[in-house]
């Protein structure tokens, strides 16, 4: 199929879709080109990059992460300006 059979037949089918219906097509869409931006941006980054990505994946994984509010609190603590 050509792409203009594929634009005109897909806009037939968008011509009848709800707002509602409109919403989630349009989600679907972004997602797709969302996802496909971001494995392009993975891919642009280096090896040891992603080795230490993956790295953190895995230990967060297997529980051996700071929860977020634990860790901000730690944070705060360590770089708190003290009040002169």
């Amino acid at each position: 199929m050509t792409g203009t059979k594929i634009r005109n037949r897909l806009q037939r089918k968008i011509d009848c879709l709800s707002t509602g219906q409109l919403n989630e097509v349009m989600g679907i869409i972004e997602n797709y080109f969302q996802e496909r931006e971001l494995k392009s941006e993975w891919e642009k980054l280096p090896s040891p990059v992603k080795d230490d990505i993956d790295i953190g994946i895995k230990e967060l994984d297997e529980g051996k992460g700071i929860p977020h509010p634990v860790a901000m609190k730690q944070i705060r603590a360590k770089y708190a300006r003290k009040k002169v």
